[in-house]
């Protein structure tokens, strides 16, 4: 199955514009952008869609339980799931052949090391991805 083509990002996030077909990725490139863009989404966040994304922090008054806290993640077991189950959703991913989630009480930060492997079979590796840091 062919990946959907997306329009590049710059890096600071931005659309990019004004190189005609070379502002469009696809194949492997299109799923690790639409890979990382998930991972960064906050569940509710965009307008269009307030069900797609990754309910890192909430609302006090939400009924979704968020992974981040003020004394870090609240159950890491279940953040795991939610970003897996995440990331195999991601059309173009085929398999997931490592992952670790950490949370460093220090820094406050949390990171991802993982490598999926796309439907063309080509690894997208994730080392130390803060998905609220950019990273």
């Amino acid at each position: 199955m062919a990946t959907p083509r997306v329009r590049r990002l710059d890096q600071n996030n931005d659309l990019t514009f004004g190189k005609g077909s070379a502002n469009y990725a696809s194949g492997s490139e299109s799923t690790e952008q639409r890979l990382l863009c998930f991972l960064r989404l906050i569940l509710g966040e965009w307008f269009l869609d307030t069900d797609r994304g990754i309910p890192w922090i909430q609302a006090e008054d939400s009924d979704v339980k968020p992974i981040l806290g003020a004394n870090g993640p609240r159950d890491l077991g279940y953040a795991e799931a939610l970003v897996k189950a995440g990331i195999l959703g991601i059309e173009g991913v085929a398999s997931l052949t490592s992952f670790q989630m950490a949370f460093d009480t220090a820094t406050r930060a949390l990171s991802i090391n993982a490598v999926i492997l796309d439907d063309d079979g080509e690894p997208i590796v994730l080392q130390q991805f803060d998905p609220l840091g950019g990273g």
